[in-house]
């Protein structure tokens, strides 16, 4: 008949029959400094250990539970306090300073979304709001190498709050689904037991949907889908954890996990601007010793954002420390060169700069002409270029899809047209050119009822092999789209000569290039 008091280090290690017969669980944030000198002087006869003499309550959440054992396990309360003091320190001199918001010089909805998520966790940190009024969890998406893992350390380094990183290739990496779930469980009890913080769930597409018409493995992503839920909804109802997932494509999450109250807000993130990547190294190098730093002028950062276009934070705060390594070996300072170098930003070829201009320059007027989208930039450089396209249509016709296959394939026509052939240029991955268009083309015929019938079948692209009918309409679909984009670009060849131009003049176009 007496009360019961059950402690756990983390709710989740609670088997789910026994939750439910229990009343809610009492959930305890990180101790802080009146916390644990209470703590400290229980059953000591010394005098209660003051405020002064403890580490800041930011400091005390960042232990560990092995510090924290550590500390106590000394008898007297002026050792226990001084050895908190050193643990604390010697954590704050090991960790990675990391960026902050200032560091990747952001600009449109996502930087303004960003620092209004900064300010609201001071807000709430200093008791202005409560934490229901906020923003508690983001996805953050784009292609690789736009910065998305970098940003979101940056938003915890700017909220000065420490960092839980996860990763669902990792968990997977664990074996086989017992230990990935493990793993799982395990970095969200890291996150709840360092409250205050931010969680970082990278790759969240990695999970897979349920949603999906691949049938492989569908039990073992159902689970882990299941997993991942109940984790999130545990975390997202507690107090100080702030989520931020990131994903190449967010239409391979499952809908469950992006509904609101889970992920409250998706936000795209595109490559840096010009001025931005200008900027970031000028941060960067301005940042440098000055006996390091050397003779770099704003003219040598004109030129290396220029060829650095469209680079990640990530890969210039590497490419700087690349280039003081190259200067260390060579006992000088770091030039313009280094930094090129580490950038491996070699000889231009330009030949094969008019070619990727021509190409992209393709792509830009067939998406302009058939309005499939709204171009919100291009760039080129040696190793490729890009297009950039913001909302597309959400429901399309037969019509709508033969556009997208010629805007797909406009590259390689406009090549054609221009240079006289094409090269390998459109093709590759399934990423490529020719892979969308393929794998668009046969869920025309499958996926989507617009062919020759109505069968659908999971992942018709999957099975061109081994169906040659599939195939040969599927090819028919090209062959149309390829003579649709040659005959759109001979009636715009005058635009897509000057925008061929502007591209290798500019390397970067920043908005629509046809926009009056």
């Amino acid at each position: 008949g007496g009360a019961h008091l059950l402690i756990l280090g983390d709710a989740a290690q609670l088997p789910r029959r026994m939750a439910r017969l229990l009343p809610p669980v009492l959930q305890l944030g990180p101790p802080d400094r009146e916390v644990v000198a209470a703590a400290l002087s229980l059953g000591d006869p010394g005098p209660l250990v003051g405020d002064c003499a403890l580490p800041q309550d930011a400091a005390l959440a960042r232990l560990g539970a092995d510090a924290w054992r550590l500390a106590l396990r000394l008898p007297d309360l002026a050792g226990r306090a001084a050895e908190l003091r050193r643990l604390t320190e010697v954590a704050a001199g090991t960790r990675d300073a990391g960026p902050v918001l200032e560091d990747l010089c952001l600009d449109g909805p996502v930087a303004a979304a960003a620092r209004r998520l900064v300010a609201d966790i001071a807000a709430w940190r200093a008791g202005r709001i409560a934490w229901s009024q906020m923003t508690r969890s983001l996805l953050i998406y784009g292609e690789p190498g736009t910065g998305k893992t970098w940003l979101a350390r940056a938003v915890a380094g700017s909220a000065g709050l420490p960092l839980v990183t996860a990763s669902l290739a990792e968990w997977q990496a664990a074996g086989h689904l017992g230990d990935m779930l493990r793993e799982m469980r395990a970095a969200f009890a890291r996150a709840r037991s360092n409250a205050p913080c931010v969680l970082i769930l990278d790759e969240l597409d990695a999970a897979g949907s349920r949603a999906s018409g691949d049938r492989h493995a569908v039990s073992y992503r159902a689970q882990v889908i299941a997993g991942l839920l109940q984790e999130l909804d545990g975390v997202l109802g507690l107090k100080g954890v702030l989520v931020l997932a990131t994903t190449n494509d967010a239409r391979a999450i499952d809908p469950a996990l992006l509904r609101p109250g889970r992920i409250d807000r998706v936000l795209a993130l595109p490559r840096p601007s010009p001025a931005a990547v200008r900027a970031i190294l000028a941060r960067l190098v301005a940042a440098l010793p000055g006996a390091v730093r050397g003779a770099i002028t704003g003219a040598d950062l004109d030129r290396l954002s220029r060829r650095a276009a469209g680079r990640s934070p990530a890969e210039l705060d590497a490419a700087l420390r690349e280039a003081q390594s190259r200067a260390r070996e060579a006992g000088r300072a770091v030039t313009a060169g280094d930094i090129a170098a580490a950038l491996g930003l070699g000889r231009e070829d330009p030949a094969v700069l008019r070619r990727v201009a021509v190409h992209e320059a393709g792509h830009a007027v067939m998406l302009h002409q058939t309005r499939r989208g709204r171009i919100t930039g291009a760039r080129i450089g040696m190793t490729g270029g890009h297009v950039a396209v913001e909302d597309l249509p959400l429901l399309d016709t037969r019509a709508g899809l033969e556009d997208q296959l010629a805007c797909c394939l406009a590259g390689r026509a406009a090549e054609e047209l221009i240079l006289g052939a094409p090269t390998t240029g459109a093709g590759g991955g399934a990423a490529s050119d020719l892979g969308r268009a393929t794998q668009l083309a046969a869920e025309i015929e499958r996926g989507y009822g617009l062919g020759a019938g109505l069968l659908w079948q999971a992942d018709p692209g999957a099975v061109l092999a081994t169906d040659p009918a599939l195939a040969a309409r599927v090819e028919a679909h090209l062959q149309r789209a390829l003579r649709h984009a040659r005959a759109t670009l001979i009636a715009e060849r005058p635009r897509l000569e000057a925008l061929t131009a502007r591209l290798l003049a500019e390397r970067v176009i920043e908005g629509d290039p046809f926009a009056a």
